[in-house]
C-alpha cells in the first residue's frame, strides 16, 4: 500500500496503469493466438442463455419437426438405418401438404433391404418440394471409405440438395471439450457444394446470409407449454409396406399444419445424433440434431446473430476492469479485505457483459477477465512494492 495523500494517489493511478498496459498485452496476445482457456465464456455463456434468450411468444409457424424415434421404429427388427420404407412413406405424406421444403437429417451411407432403399428414391424422385439430403464424410469418426462410396453413390441416384449436417467445435487447443453444442459449423461462402444444413434449408425460403459470427441465438419456448417448433413423433406402427402412402404415420389432422412450413424429417433414436446444448447443461438431457438445426435455421429465416465485442471494446474493457482492480485494491485494501474487492470488481464488470448480451446480443468476454483476474492477483503486488519504493527514494520515508 502506498503512502496517503496527493503523492500517492498519483502513484497508485500510475501504478494501475502500468498494470494495465502489461495485462491488456498478455491477455489480447493469448486471445489471438487461441491460447486462452474458454472454460469460463462456456460456462457463463450456457447460463446467459438459458437465462436470457429470446423468449418467444408463440409456437413459431415457419418449421416443424418429424421425429422417427425409439417407440416409431419398436415393431421393426431393426433401428438403425432407420427403415427406408418407413422414411418413403414419411416423405410421401408430408409432400402432400405442400410443404415450403422438406430437410431429411439422416445419413445415408450403408445399404439395407433392396426394395425399401428403392421405395426411398422413388419416394425423393417423385416428391413436388424441394428436398435437401445430408451427407457424412472422413471427418466423422469411424465412417470407412465403403460407407462413403455408397454414400455417394446413392446421393447421386437421388439427385436432390446435399447439405453439410456437421455442427460447430471447438477452436481454442487449451479447451477441454465437454460436448455441448454453441455453435453452428463454419462455412466459407467459395466453397458451396454442401452448404450448412440448416442454409440449405433457408435458401429455399429465400436469400438469406449466414452469420459471421457462428454462435447459435437460440430461441425458448413460449410461456403456454408448447415446443418452439411445431413436433410430431411418428407413431408406432407394423413394418410398412414399400409403398406406404404414409397416412397412418403423419395422419391428416397433421398434414393439414404442415403446409407452407419448411419440415425437418429426423431421427430420435437413443444415443444417435443427441448433443447436450447450453440450456441442458444444468441438467445434463440432450437434444436431437434435428431440434439443434432447427433452432439454425430459425435464426437464418429471422436473420438474428449473436456478434462478438468489436476487438478494441474488448481491449479498452480489460484495461479498464485491470486499473480498477488496482487502483481499489490499492486505494482501499487497508479498510477491506482484497478478495472481497476483487469480486465487486470483477461481478460489475460481469454484470456488465449479461446486460449487453441481453440487450444487445453482444458476447462478453468472460475468458479474458478470468485471466484479468488471475494476472492481477499475481502481480498487483509486485506493482505495488515497486513503485512503493521508488516513491520512497522520492519522497522519503
Amino acid at each position: 500500500m502506498h503512502k496517503g495523500g496527493v503523492h500517492g494517489l498519483k502513484f497508485n493511478v500510475l501504478g494501475a496503469v502500468v498494470l494495465a498496459l502489461c495485462v491488456t498485452a498478455v491477455v489480447t496476445a493469448l486471445e489471438r493466438l487461441h491460447l486462452l482457456p474458454h472454460e469460463p465464456d462456456k460456462f457463463i455463456y450456457d447460463w446467459k442463455v438459458s437465462l436470457l434468450s429470446k423468449t418467444i411468444a408463440a409456437q413459431r409457424r415457419d418449421i416443424a419437426i418429424i421425429y422417427i424415434d425409439d417407440a416409431s421404429l419398436s415393431r421393426y427388427p431393426y433401428k438403425s438405418p432407420i427403415d427406408r420404407a418407413l422414411l418413403a412413406a414419411v416423405i410421401r405424406a408430408v409432400d402432400r401438404t405442400k410443404p415450403k421444403a422438406i430437410g431429411v437429417d439422416i445419413i445415408f451411407d450403408r445399404p439395407t433391404e433392396q426394395d425399401r432403399d428403392d421405395a426411398l428414391l422413388d419416394a425423393l424422385h417423385q416428391a413436388h418440394s424441394p428436398i435437401v439430403l445430408i451427407r457424412t464424410d472422413a471427418k466423422e469418426s469411424g465412417v470407412r471409405r465403403r460407407a462413403l462410396e455408397w454414400q455417394e453413390h446413392f446421393l447421386k441416384s437421388a439427385d436432390k440438395i446435399v447439405a453439410n449436417p456437421f455442427l460447430g467445435a471447438e477452436d481454442s487447443s487449451l479447451s477441454l471439450s465437454d460436448y455441448v453444442i454453441r455453435d453452428m459449423a463454419a462455412f466459407d461462402e467459395r466453397d458451396d457444394r454442401y452448404p450448412p444444413f440448416a442454409l440449405a434449408l433457408a435458401r429455399i425460403a429465400g436469400d438469406r446470409q449466414y452469420p459471421a459470427n457462428q454462435l447459435i441465438d437460440w430461441l425458448l419456448p413460449p410461456a403456454d407449454g408448447r415446443e418452439v417448433f411445431l413436433t410430431f413423433v411418428a407413431p408406432a406402427l407394423d413394418k410398412v409396406s414399400a409403398a406406404d402412402d404414409g397416412d397412418e404415420l403423419v395422419p391428416p389432422f397433421m398434414q393439414k399444419a404442415l403446409s407452407d412450413r419448411i419440415v425437418i424429417i429426423a431421427g430420435d433414436v437413443a444415443g444417435v445424433d443427441w448433443y447436450r446444448v447450453p440450456m441442458t447443461v444444468s441438467n445434463n438431457l440432450e437434444a436431437p440434431g434435428g431440434y439443434i438445426h432447427a433452432q439454425i435455421l430459425a435464426q437464418l429465416l429471422d436473420g438474428r446473430q449473436i456478434k462478438d465485442l468489436p476487438e478494441a471494446l474488448t481491449t479498452a474493457i480489460v484495461f479498464l476492469t485491470t486499473f480498477l482492480l488496482y487502483f481499489a485494491i490499492e486505494t482501499l485494501g487497508e479498510r477491506h479485505p482484497e478478495i472481497i474487492i476483487e469480486f465487486i470488481v470483477i461481478g460489475l464488470a460481469m454484470l456488465f457483459g449479461v446486460l449487453l448480451f441481453w440487450l444487445f446480443r453482444l458476447n462478453f468476454p468472460s475468458s479474458q477477465l478470468a485471466m484479468v483476474w488471475l494476472l492481477a492477483a499475481l502481480s498487483g503486488k509486485y506493482t505495488s512494492a515497486g513503485l512503493g519504493r521508488i516513491q520512497n527514494r522520492l519522497f522519503g520515508e
